[in-house]
């Protein structure tokens, strides 16, 4: 497996303290990774270097919700699990219904604990570690009901994206 390039390079382990009652031991990379400042640039980075060594995980959308011109939709994410999410184009809610994440975006670092709920701006791309089997739900306002064009709506086109940060 290839190193991560934006890992500090000391060895120091007190990065893991912070996880250790997890329920699932944290790999000591990703704990190195969550300790770093990070920017938007460093999740395309992970993103791009998740999708070349890791097993892909995009977590089955069990059920969909329509009512009145809203949209929600659970996601479960496993215990000791990295996922970034696509950048969304319209803000919305969203709910942690279990768990414990910490969460990653251009708006830094947090950990929230279930339950809480907080609303995500437009343009916002999050990265989430699982400390234990979460539960997050996203509410958005649409009166579309196919998926394929609810994903069109919602998401952002991430090569567009990526091309214009560039410039």
């Amino acid at each position: 497996m290839q190193q991560l390039a934006l890992l500090p390079e000391d060895d120091n382990v007190n990065y893991i303290l912070p996880y250790r009652n997890d329920q699932v031991p944290m790999d000591p990379m990703v704990a190195r990774f969550l300790a770093s400042d990070l920017t938007l640039n460093d999740i395309y980075i992970v993103q791009d270097w998740i999708a070349e060594n890791m097993p892909n995980y995009t977590g089955p959308v069990a059920e969909h919700y329509f009512s009145d011109g809203l949209y929600a939709r659970p996601l479960d994410i496993p215990a000791g699990i990295l996922a970034i999410g696509h950048t969304h184009a319209k803000g919305h809610l969203t709910m942690l219904m279990k768990g414990d994440l910490t969460i990653v975006s251009r708006n830094g670092k947090e950990r929230v604990k279930a339950p809480c709920i907080w609303v995500d701006e437009p343009g916002i791309k999050r990265m989430v570690y699982a400390h234990q089997d979460s539960t997050i739900v996203t509410v958005h306002g649409t009166n579309l009901t196919d998926l394929k064009e609810l994903e069109e709506e919602l998401t952002v086109d991430e090569t567009t994206l990526r091309s214009m940060e560039a410039i």
